[in-house]
């Protein structure tokens, strides 16, 4: 069974309040010091299935769906790659490590510009 729009847009709410600190203080709630906001593929999601959701080490969230890994900055989606995300991974070095339908990605600092994709192995498939 896939998961309802509307459970979808809830994790996404969740983890954008981690990433509050990044806007300041535009729309708080009284008290609470997080902004709630709901995202959909209009905002830029590649879909609204969520596979995983992880927030790097240099602040950004990255979003993984069913159809594809983006970073949200604060203020927009950037797409990093167009394959199903189901890992996201901080190590603690300053990389994310997303596991794919295609292999794994590392990005290096958790950036756009900087990543690798390690292919399974045939013998693994």
């Amino acid at each position: 069974m896939l998961p309802n729009r509307k459970s979808s847009g809830l994790l996404v709410i969740l983890a954008i309040a981690t990433i509050a600190p990044l806007w300041g203080s535009q729309t708080t709630s009284p008290g609470s010091g997080y902004i709630e906001a709901t995202f959909t593929m209009e905002d830029g999601l590649d879909s609204s299935i969520i596979n995983a959701i992880a927030q790097a080490e240099n602040g950004m969230l990255w979003v993984g769906t069913s159809e594809g890994l983006s970073m949200f900055d604060g203020h927009s989606f950037n797409r990093a790659f167009g394959a199903l995300t189901t890992l996201l991974s901080d190590d603690g070095n300053g990389n994310l490590w997303a596991g794919t339908a295609s292999g794994a990605a590392r990005f290096g600092r958790a950036r756009l510009d900087d990543f690798a994709i390690l292919n399974w192995p045939t013998s693994m498939l």
